[in-house]
């Protein structure tokens, strides 16, 4: 399954979040995909606007604190990293 879909609508990219079981909480691998989704987007000189969004009834409902539960002090701070260019793509 793809975490995070991406549909266009002419010059809009659509991102959708989608682990709606989890009400669309941030882990690793969600963090990974929109980040790599992101920088699709940011390389298509056609997208004009992005718009993202989440499956089900939540948009995201943050850190996913399950996911994040193992990790010791080092770990959680890199839960974080891919957030970053992700957000400044």
């Amino acid at each position: 399954m793809d975490i995070v879909k991406l549909a266009r609508r002419g010059a809009v990219a659509l991102l959708t979040l989608d682990r709606p079981q989890a009400l669309n909480a941030l882990d690793v691998a969600t963090l990974t995909a929109l980040e790599a989704r992101v920088a699709e987007v940011a390389r298509d000189p056609g997208v004009r606007a992005l718009v993202l969004t989440g499956e089900g009834r939540a948009f995201a409902a943050g850190a996913d604190i399950a996911a994040m539960r193992p990790f010791n002090a080092a770990e959680a701070g890199e839960f974080s990293r891919p957030w970053t260019p992700a957000v400044k793509t």
